[in-house]
């Protein structure tokens, strides 16, 4: 009878961790800066540059993206004792947020004690699936629906299923970097759908 009891308690407590790792998996990627899931749940880090209220809403602003907005409600968990009331410009923030009615809704909200910069070099920076929608000579910029992000690409960068020249407005790719503390470097590209274009009339 006790063993029996004793392996339920040890099922019981493998269980539990088991749930809070998945429950923690946005805050447990390691030097994770910026990833952004098929769902799009968005995990980044970044630097806030407005406060808002009504509804309650901060700005941030990372390496690679324009300004992103996401809101703040009583659903949302503040970690390590943050309380809203406690954050600030310039606060170093890591957010978990959903896109939720045309909206990124927070739902965990982790202060960054120390953080200087948009990111921590090295850092990575994952974009599952995202629309093309413009590039330079040495950039590409993309929409994610979460997010509007900018990579830059060198000689280092990875093309898989194109080349960068081949890349149009309209392709969806898959995106690997990393954060040079400044901004977005592209380490991988995949074409996961190509746009064929045609001339009009044809």
């Amino acid at each position: 009878m006790n063993k029996v009891y004793y392996k339920k308690s040890v099922g019981t407590l493998i269980f539990s961790v088991l749930i809070m790792g998945i429950a923690l998996v946005g805050f447990s990627v390691v030097r994770a800066q910026f990833i952004n899931n098929p769902n799009n749940n968005l995990h980044f880090d970044g630097l806030v540059s407005q406060i808002g209220s009504l509804p309650s809403h901060l700005t941030l602003v990372t390496s690679g993206t324009e300004p992103i907005v996401v809101y703040v409600d009583a659903s949302t968990n503040f970690a390590g004792g943050l309380e809203w009331i406690d954050i600030d410009i310039g606060d170093h923030l890591k957010v978990n947020a959903d896109l939720e009615n045309n909206r990124l809704e927070a739902k965990l909200i982790k202060k960054i004690e120390g953080g200087s910069g948009y990111g921590t070099a090295g850092d990575v920076v994952q974009i599952v699936s995202a629309e093309l929608i413009s590039k330079t000579s040495n950039t590409f910029t993309i929409d994610s629906g979460a997010a509007v992000i900018t990579f830059y690409v060198d000689s280092a960068t990875n093309f898989i299923g194109s080349d960068f020249a081949s890349l149009n407005s309209g392709d969806i790719i898959q995106v690997k970097g990393v954060d040079s503390g400044t901004n977005f470097l592209a380490r991988k590209v995949i074409l996961r759908k190509k746009i064929i274009k045609t001339k009009l009339g044809q």
